[in-house]
């Protein structure tokens, strides 16, 4: 077996643009443009690094939030059907 390479030694200092990315990975360009936003990753004008394409497809899946609390829901729910919705 061979060993397993990380980076891209063939193409050093190529930049990826977001298409290429999508479709490439699977992973929606709305996604890809929220986790570079919540990582600070700023695109040049030809596109991201390899280093940067890496961090945002490992990015957690869920940046932010956690699980939902039925207790929550059912507030929310009760007070959005007293305000007419």
């Amino acid at each position: 077996m061979g060993q397993l390479i990380k980076g891209d030694p063939r193409g050093a200092g190529r930049l990826y643009r977001m298409a290429e990315i999508c479709e490439a990975t699977g992973v929606k360009a709305s996604t890809l443009r929220s986790r570079a936003k919540t990582l600070g990753i700023r695109a040049n004008k030809g596109g991201f690094t390899y280093e940067e394409v890496l961090r945002m497809i490992q990015a957690p899946k869920r940046l932010y939030g956690g699980k939902k609390r039925p207790e929550a829901v059912e507030q929310l729910r009760r007070q959005l059907g007293k305000d007419g919705y």
